[in-house]
This record gives C-alpha cells, structure tokens and sequence, in this order.
C-alpha cells in the first residue's frame, strides 16, 4: 500500500538507524526481534515498577514489530527490518493492570519527558510515539518534544483515535454532541508549530482499501490548545487497520490458558520460542509506518538533513481526495492539503525518487540535469548513455539527496532524419530554367509557394540557382542552395545531421585551374550556421575521375548534429579539419560506380577533449535498363571513431557523507554505426510523364546500437512543359 519495494530496491533496510519506541516495553525475546532490540534499552519507572506489571496487550511489542520485525522465514518483516530499536518503558506504574471504562495503560508527561531526554542522549535519529491524549496546561511534554528537534531527531506521533461524527447525548437525546478528533490529540497536535523545526509529523490511518479510518483523529486546522494552524501540513496517513505484527507471548495474554499438546494449535499456548502474531487497528500502528521509512530514508541518503527527510515523505504524500463531506469535519477532503487528511497518504515510490528540480555539478558548476536530456543525434550518436560517460555522474535533488544518473534509461534514442516530403514536394512542383550561352551556364529554380491562411506574411523559399563560367584552363562556379557537384553518391531521403541537404539555402562558390593534366580548386560554402572551406585536387575524365579535398567545416549551431557542451549548459559548436578523397569510374557504357570516404579531426570548442577523429563514406551504383534507371546508395554518415571528453564530475559519497568529485574521461564514440540504403528506379511513362520510385532504409539510426531500424518511400510523377 505505501509502495517501500521501491525503497527496498534502493537498497534501504533501515540499517544502523537508531528508532526509539516510546511506550509500554517491548519484548525483545519475541523471535522476530531477535538482535533489533538494542541494550540500552530501559524502563523509566522501573524503580517503582513491581514485577507483576506488566503490559499484556502488549502494544510497544506490536508497535516495534511494524518498525523492525526481522526479515526472515518466520512471518512478515518490519519496513525498516534492520533498524535498532532502543525500547523505552514510560507507562505509569500500575496503570496497565487498571480496568473499567478507564483502565489500560496511561503515560504521565515527565515520564514521557524523562524518556526523550533520554532518547536523545542515547543518539536515537527518530522517536515513535504512538501515543496520545486530550491537550492539557502542561508544557512539559511539547518542550521535550522540541528539544529532541533541536538534537536533530525526528518525533513521529499518532494522531489519535478519537474520531466519532456528531450524535444524539445519550442522556439528552434532544441535544447533539459534536463531533470528536476533529484534529490530532496531544502531543501531534504541534506538528508543524513553531520550534518543532519542520521535524514532527502527526499519522493518521487508513484501512486496507486506503480510506481514512472512521476512529482516526483527523489533519485540523489547529484546532485545541497548543494547537498550530500549520498542522495539516505535518500530517500523512500511513495502514492502521488490519495491520500485521508481532505481539507478546501467548502466555502473557492468557495466563491461564493450557500449554499445547503435540499436534494441538487452538485453546493453548504455544511454546515460548516461537513467536505470536496479532492484526491489531489503530493510529498507534500507523504512526511506525511513518518511523520506519523515515529510517529508510536515511539509511539510503546518509547525508539528508531530518527535516528534508521528512518532507521528502510529505512531499510525495498521494494526495487523498474525498468529494463528499468527511463525517467528522463536515467538509470534504479536497485536492492538495486539507484539514481532514492533512498531505495525504505515505507513498515510498514517489518519496525515494528525486523531487523538485534535479542538477549535477560538473566543472565545479552547478547544471541542470534537464539540459542533458537531449537525444542521440549526429556523429556522437549516444555517447552520452556508454559506460564511462555520463553514467558515472551522481544528481541530486531539491533535497540534495545523490541518485546516480541512469544515462541509458532516460537519454532517448533520437529519430531517423526522414526528408522533409513537404519540401520535396514543393520543389518538385516548382519552376525551373536554365540556358547556356558560350563558356556562361546559367540555372535557376523556384520552389512552389503553398499560401497558408494561418500565416499571413509568409513567404516564399528563395530561388536556388547555380552559374558557371569557364575559361582556358579552369572556371568559376557559384550559386545558392544545391551546391556544387560531387563525385561521390548521396542519399536523399535521409539527411545526415550537420550537414548541407540538398535544400540548403546557404551560397557557394568554387574556383578551378588546371595544373598539368589535373586541376587545383578552391572552394566555399555559408548556410546559416554552417560555414565550409578548402581546397582541392581532382582529375576528371570521360570515364572516371577522382577528387582529393582539405576542407574546414565550422558548425555554430550543433556538435557534429548532435549535442555535447550543451548537456553541460554550453552552447553546441564544432571545428573539423576533413580529409577527403571521392571518385567515379564508368566501365561500361551505361553503368557509373562511385564512392567517396572522409576522416576528420575535430575540435568542440568550450570542452576539453582529445583526439576526437570522425568518418564518413558512400558507394554507389546507377545504370541505365531496358525499364529505366536503376540506382543504390549505400552510405554512413559522419560518425565519431575515437575521442574522449574530460570533465570533473561528482561521482558519490565518501565515508563521511561529502560528494566525491572525480575526473571523468568519457569515451565520445556511440554504440551503434548507422548505414543508410537508398534504391531508386525512374521510367517512363506514355504521355512523356516521368515516374520514380525510390525506397530507403537507415539502420541503427543515430549510431545508437538497438534504436529500431526507420524505412522512408517516394513515389512522383512528373510531366514538363
């Protein structure tokens, strides 16, 4: 009901958490506390005490047995079954052997006083007190309670149980007494009020279909003397019905009950090693709910402040909402904090995962992990989810509490660069001209302009065009968009991230000379962002021809198509120094092989990294049939091959509960290499009406190992006028 297997697969087991039980003693021969109950536990009345006092329900054993009851084989275990308990006996002497309308066992405030002085001074971290009673002058109790805050401990209270709906006097039928346990007795009644420093929490129950139990006192708003208005927020509702623990020997709750003969389970006592076991109802057994994983908590986060742990549980309470009027209040339970179920009701999946605004500290700075949350995309593709890499950071929370950084789970795996068809479409449906007049070639083509209503001031693509001069022993080229031709092939349903398409907006230009029976070139390119430069050698023939080219690439807008400083609140920028050799060759008439492969070094400006070197390459076929063209493109796109990225981050904890910080020298290189097949066929159609199918298929998009493969087909038709 509270979900603590998430807690429990957080590794928490309450160990080393010291948890006082304040109440009538705890048997610590129970078998299901065996080596929970520690030594110093004590009776403060034990000097008045006599022998025959002693509590037979029982209740600080079943109380104990919610908190610690060992995990074992016998029954069910604790929430915290490997916290200490150091049991403390404060009952007035006598008063558990009292009966009538009044009887059972009573605590008087300076017993209850003496016992959390003594909790403190034994270095208890949390008190349960599952106890309570109408609020009186007496301070003394509340000042215990708020020297124990000030110690640094946690006081976890039972709300009460004195809920019952207003009803007719029994002697005055005529007269209607009002209501009871409108809002927790004392001492939860100052949860929250001043002094108690955000460290004590009233628990109310709720039975086993998770609604408010009819006899538990309810949040108030500060109702009753010693009151505080800000009660119901330090108020949660933990199971108190049908709750199963441990309870005192048989022998002690029926006294003159026989022992049990071999084979005998009903009317007898067992013998007394083996342990007993009651569902009891009551506050009382919700309140150790509380206890409990407040040890949890801190077992788990050893450097969390009490307070923040308990408002990590507050916090994530599931809220309880409730439409119709709460019989007791008259007023309904309402979304968000309310006087009848105060926050709401304890939920450990949601208080052990991170809450509030979550960050690294990396290079000494503190980042928001928000930022890292980018998908694998580009040439690093996920490296930020391999061993080594941002795996190894620890985030906290708004409680600075340390969670290691799942990279794997949460990174996502980006998408596969379809085309954009839309923009394909328009450019097909568009304008274009083109003319040769001597050594001038001149092209141009306007894309088709879709009027959208929803964008009044639109406007259309601009025109891309292409010219060429040349002269005796070399030429010049510019244009905008296309760019210049290249040797070697290219998909063009799948765009390579970080890189020009084929839509590009961006102007360039090349300038070539011959040099010998070769040519020297000369080239450039700006589209936005995206700036590129070099210098070239080729030789182009009839039948074949190849071209070697030193380029610099500069990237103001992502790291190679992908994200790496921006994940630590940086802005995405690359430097490629790119070595290139591409070619074609025709070896007969009407087929055309060609190829062309890249190796860069690179530098991402703003981070510290080392020999970071990346690759690309392409082949391709293309024939002409008796039923048309026929063409394949097999490519990879830029993809990262070696590199580190070196960062100090924070890693852990040490044994004294401070953050490590190391350096971290992550690998950039993504799991997976992504390869990209593009077939196409062109034919004709009657009515000169040209048709083309073409269908490709990226692999392991993104370079990310078992991202799903992504497939993209194009059908057109075509006629010119």
């Amino acid at each position: 009901m509270i979900s603590a297997s998430s807690a429990y697969a957080a590794g928490a087991t309450g160990n080393g958490i010291l948890i006082a039980v304040i109440d009538t003693n705890t048997d610590p021969d129970h078998p299901d506390l065996t080596g929970r109950i520690v030594s110093a536990s004590f009776d403060v009345n034990a000097a008045t005490r006599g022998a025959d006092d002693v509590d037979s329900e029982g209740h600080g054993t079943l109380v104990t047995g919610v908190i610690a009851a060992n995990k074992n084989d016998i029954a069910g275990h604790g929430i915290s079954f490997e916290a200490d308990i150091l049991a403390i006996r404060a009952d007035r002497p006598g008063s558990c052997q009292e009966t009538g309308d009044d009887g059972g066992c009573k605590f008087r405030d300076a017993d209850l006083a003496r016992a959390i002085d003594a909790a403190i001074s034994n270095g208890a971290r949390i008190i349960n007190l599952s106890l309570g009673g109408e609020p009186d002058t007496d301070p003394s109790l509340e000042n215990a309670i708020r020297r124990a805050t000030a110690a640094g401990v946690l006081v976890v209270v039972s709300a009460g149980n004195e809920a019952a709906p207003a009803a007719p006097n029994e002697d005055d039928p005529s007269i209607t007494d009002p209501a009871t346990g409108i809002s927790p007795t004392e001492p939860a009644n100052i949860a929250g009020a001043a002094g108690t420093l955000g460290r004590v929490v009233a628990v109310g129950s709720i039975d086993l279909n998770g609604v408010i139990s009819d006899f538990s006192n309810r949040a108030g708003n500060g109702e009753g003397l010693n009151g505080s208005a800000n009660t119901k927020n330090y108020y949660i509702l933990a199971p108190g019905e049908g709750v199963l623990t441990t309870g005192p020997d048989d022998d002690v709750i029926f006294p003159d009950q026989p022992t049990c003969s071999p084979g005998q389970s009903s009317n007898c006592n067992d013998d007394d090693d083996i342990g007993d076991y009651y569902r009891v109802n009551g506050t009382s057994f919700a309140a150790p709910y509380v206890s409990g994983a407040l040890a949890l908590m801190l077992d788990v986060f050893p450097n969390l402040a009490p307070e923040d742990a308990l408002a990590a549980l507050l916090d994530s309470a599931q809220d309880y909402v409730d439409n119709n009027p709460d019989l007791i209040r008259g007023e309904a339970a309402g979304v968000g904090v309310d006087a009848v179920s105060g926050v709401g009701i304890l939920d450990l999946a949601a208080a052990f995962a991170p809450q509030g605004a979550t960050s690294f500290t990396i290079d000494g700075k503190v980042q928001s992990t928000a930022l890292a949350i980018a998908p694998a995309e580009g040439a690093f593709g996920d490296w930020a989810s391999q061993p080594g890499a941002l795996g190894e950071l620890v985030f906290t929370d708004k409680f600075n509490r340390a969670y290691r950084f799942d990279a794997a789970a949460i990174l996502p795996k980006g998408e596969a660069r379809i085309a954009d068809f839309d923009q394909r479409a328009d450019s097909m449906a568009g304008q274009a001209h083109a003319f040769r007049q001597g050594p001038v070639t001149f092209s141009w083509h306007q894309a088709a302009f879709r009027d959208n209503p929803a964008i009044p001031y639109d406007e259309a693509p601009p025109a891309q065009f292409t010219a060429q001069y040349l002269f005796a022993g070399g030429g010049v080229e510019f244009g905008r968009g296309f760019g210049a031709k290249s040797l070697a092939p290219e998909t063009s349903l799948i765009n390579e991230a970080g890189a020009r398409t084929g839509f590009s907006d961006g102007g360039w230009a090349r300038y070539s000379h011959d040099v010998g029976n070769m040519s020297f070139e000369i080239f450039s390119s700006d589209d936005e962002d995206l700036a590129v430069s070099g210098i070239g050698l080729s030789r182009i023939q009839r039948d074949w021809g190849w071209r070697a080219q030193l380029s610099n690439i500069q990237d103001d807008r992502t790291a190679l198509g992908g994200y790496v400083q921006s994940r630590f609140g940086g802005e995405d920028r690359s430097k490629l120094s790119a070595y290139a050799l591409e070619g074609a060759w025709r070896p007969l008439n009407k087929l055309r092989l060609s190829a062309g492969m890249e190796a860069a070094s690179v530098d991402l400006p703003g981070v510290d990294t080392s020999n970071v070197w990346t690759s690309r390459w392409s082949i391709g076929a293309d024939t002409i049939t008796a039923i048309g063209s026929l063409g394949l493109v097999i490519a990879q796109p830029r993809r990262a091959e070696t590199g580190t990225l070196n960062f100090e981050g924070v890693t852990g904890l040490d044994e004294t509960f401070n953050f490590i910080t190391r350096t971290i020298n992550a690998p950039l290189t993504p799991s997976g290499r992504e390869i990209n097949y593009e077939a196409r066929w062109g034919f004709r159609l009657p009515g000169h009406i040209n048709a083309g199918f073409t269908a490709a298929l990226s692999t392991q998009p993104n370079h990310v190992e078992d991202a799903d493969a992504a497939s993209v087909y194009w059908f057109s038709l075509s006629k010119n006028w």
